[in-house]
């Protein structure tokens, strides 16, 4: 049995449907990157896996099971029960995640206390111990600095040793790097691989940069749209990309080579009250026939362990 296992999900925010056909599995120890443009859908699906939805927005339909666990049926008490302890997520920018009245061993301390049951005084000295683990220097004295006191990428690290305080079996990283210059960049993806082999959790790591992909994940999905239209390994992937998004999002990587200019995907991803009918990608894509407008296509195996949603399948597996 997966970890994590991401059933047919259909999510909406009021009257409007915003992911659907969203399914994935997530293996202890296994890291799922999740990549697509702005707008695909990635960081919603990690607000509805934590079940943080908006207000308006609630789950119509799937499943999500976290060790056998349905999440979507769980009653918000049970759900605080599991945040924090058996799952945890890393947001992209930890200034607007963290509460700047509070020091960054609160931070830290929080979920000892709440989840882990420790004193106050346990906490602390534990809060200690992963602040070292993640690497801030001096931690026994800067257990009391202020978040506003560290560099972006030291907060980074304060709040990975926070969503890794309990030891959760999956952690959800939203674009962890994103803010942070190259080095810090690696540093942490480095700490992150680090830890995720030290404690065997899976991770759901949502990305726009497909280098990191290619190096750290061992399997790729893609949204566009709110929707998944492509599923694989990540050797499959990038070998044999069978959607047309998936391929042109490859093209787009800068491959090293002396060229005049870089690739780009024409035009823009649909908004989700205005869908074309058909696949969504239909506008864009270069491979397009009339048959792409009449429906959209299901979600399909192309090869095992290889999931596209595209009626080009079979020939782009030839």
């Amino acid at each position: 049995m997966a970890l994590l296992e991401v059933d047919d999900l259909r999510v909406a925010i009021g009257a409007l449907t915003v992911l659907q056909h969203v399914s994935f599995e997530i293996g202890a120890g296994e890291t799922l990157a999740l990549v697509g443009e702005s707008g695909s859908g990635k960081s919603l699906t990690a607000l509805t896996l934590m079940r943080l939805l908006p207000p308006a927005g609630r789950i119509v339909s799937g499943t999500i099971r976290l060790e056998g666990r349905d999440l979507a049926a769980m009653t918000e008490t049970q759900m605080s029960g599991v945040r924090g302890s058996r799952m945890a997520m890393v947001f992209q920018e930890p200034m607007s995640s963290m509460n700047p009245l509070l020091t960054i061993g609160a931070h830290v301390m929080e979920p000892l206390r709440l989840h882990g049951g420790l004193s106050r005084r346990q906490a602390r000295a534990q809060a200690i111990a992963l602040l070292d683990r993640v690497g801030i220097p001096s931690a026994a004295t800067r257990v009391d600095d202020y978040p506003h006191r560290l560099s972006g990428g030291m907060r980074q690290r304060v709040m990975i040793a926070s969503a890794l305080a309990c030891k959760p079996a999956l952690l959800i990283a939203d674009e962890p790097t994103t803010a942070l210059d190259v080095t810090i960049q690696a540093q942490i993806m480095e700490l992150l691989a680090d830890l995720q082999s030290e404690f065997g959790m899976g991770m759901l790591f949502i990305t726009h940069d497909l280098g990191v992909v290619a190096e750290y994940a061992h399997r790729v999905a893609v949204m566009y749209a709110g929707r998944m239209v492509e599923s694989a390994s990540t050797l499959q992937l990038f070998s044999h990309a069978a959607h047309p998004y998936t391929a042109a999002l490859l093209e787009c990587v800068p491959d090293g080579e002396d060229r005049e200019y870089l690739a780009a995907i024409q035009g823009v991803v649909p908004a989700l009250d205005a869908l074309p009918p058909g696949c969504r990608f239909e506008p864009r894509c270069r491979r397009a026939i009339a048959d792409c407008r009449r429906a959209d296509p299901p979600f399909a195996a192309a090869e095992p362990g290889h999931l596209v949603a595209c009626i080009h399948q079979e020939e782009a597996r030839a």
